[in-house]
């Protein structure tokens, strides 16, 4: 009963995007999510602990497209979305 349409993009980096997407014109929205295979578990051991933690943050303090800190956090909000960031360990 699934009448959602399916897409699979493999970027020649090896970056895989799943698009999932509806012709029902009343589901207006969007999302993406993110999985990276690393984390704290990967932080060099003796060295350097909170690593991931640290990059993980810096994802959120600006780019050439949203230099301020937290201003692609407001164009999310003021768009209606939200972004969460987590690391896990191992």
């Amino acid at each position: 009963n699934d009448k959602l349409l399916y897409r699979l993009l493999v970027f020649g980096n090896g970056f895989e995007a799943l698009l999932i997407s509806s012709s029902d014109a009343t589901k207006n929205k969007a999302a993406a999510s993110v999985v990276v295979g690393g984390g704290s578990f990967s932080d060099p051991q003796g060295r350097c602990e909170g690593l991931a933690h640290y990059l993980e943050h810096m994802l959120f303090m600006g780019s050439a497209k949203y230099p301020r800190e937290d201003e692609m956090e407001e164009f999310l909000a003021k768009h209606g979305g939200y972004s969460n960031a987590f690391t896990e360990s191992a």
